[in-house]
């Protein structure tokens, strides 16, 4: 099985770095940084999307972001998606009361910057072109069947969820096993593509671009059973084109102006 996990993004950075030394000796420094997508809808205006994505850099890396990058400064820079999980307590505002909560988000493992534009530790007024650039790369399997649905516009949707397996080595040499899932969205043609070729255990290739999904829920409290809404955010990959690079799990359609691009 083939499996594969790159992301590459231009934008500058919202805030400075945080910078920290752990007590196993390794320095990591987190940093968040924005790029605005521009396209055009259905009635030909332009709009902007802009994708917040955290990304952290070890050690090397790490030294160059405390370094040289500040709040504003234009990056280039390559890693994969890694799923960051960890627990959270949600205080109830009616009683009081305190409950664990499971929380998730994706973010950037840095491989490699590269700074654009003049830095702005030394030139920290002068303003420069913005570039912008939001692409991931992966290869995995889906986990499930995807779920395609029609919308009161027209516009046919599948939401779908992939799951990418990278293999690396530890500061032992041990081999080591990290799995990433993410949900990815088609939308109009690649939907219907989608509906035609992919089913749970699918292989497939799918390149596309980040954007930070928002919505609110209610958060119910067990105790008192009191609910209040909460804001809820993920990231997900939406979906430009795929290609199935195993063999097809699904019968392929009859329909020859159907084809996965």
């Amino acid at each position: 099985m083939a499996n594969e996990n790159r992301a590459t993004f231009i934008g500058r950075l919202v805030r400075d770095p945080e910078i920290k030394k752990l007590s196993s000796n390794s320095t990591v420094a987190n940093l968040t940084i924005a790029t605005t997508r521009r396209f055009k809808d259905k009635e030909g205006e332009f709009k902007e999307d802009t994708c917040y994505i955290d990304i952290v850099s070890w050690n090397r890396q790490a030294e160059i972001v405390d370094q040289f990058l500040v709040k504003g400064q234009q990056v280039y820079c390559t890693g994969h998606l890694e799923l960051d999980q960890w627990k959270s307590q949600h205080v109830c505002k009616n009683c009081g009361h305190e409950e664990e909560t499971q929380k998730q988000k994706h973010r950037m493992v840095m491989n490699k910057v590269q700074f654009l534009g003049k830095l702005k530790k030394d030139n920290p007024n002068e303003k420069t072109f913005t570039a912008n650039l939001n692409r991931v790369e992966m290869i995995g399997r889906l986990v499930r069947d995807p779920e395609i649905k029609e919308l009161a516009s027209g516009s046919l949707v599948a939401n779908l969820s992939i799951a990418t397996t990278r293999k690396f080595k530890n500061k032992e040499g041990d081999l080591r096993e990290d799995t990433c899932y993410i949900d990815v969205v088609a939308w109009n043609r690649q939907a219907e593509n989608v509906e035609d070729y992919l089913v749970q255990g699918q292989e497939v290739w799918t390149d596309g671009h980040l954007e930070l999904d928002q919505w609110k829920a209610e958060q119910l409290c067990k105790d008192c059973g009191h609910t209040e809404e909460v804001q809820r955010q993920k990231h997900r990959m939406v979906m430009d084109k795929f290609q199935c690079t195993g063999s097809f799990k699904k019968e392929r359609p009859q329909n020859p102006d159907r084809r996965d691009e």
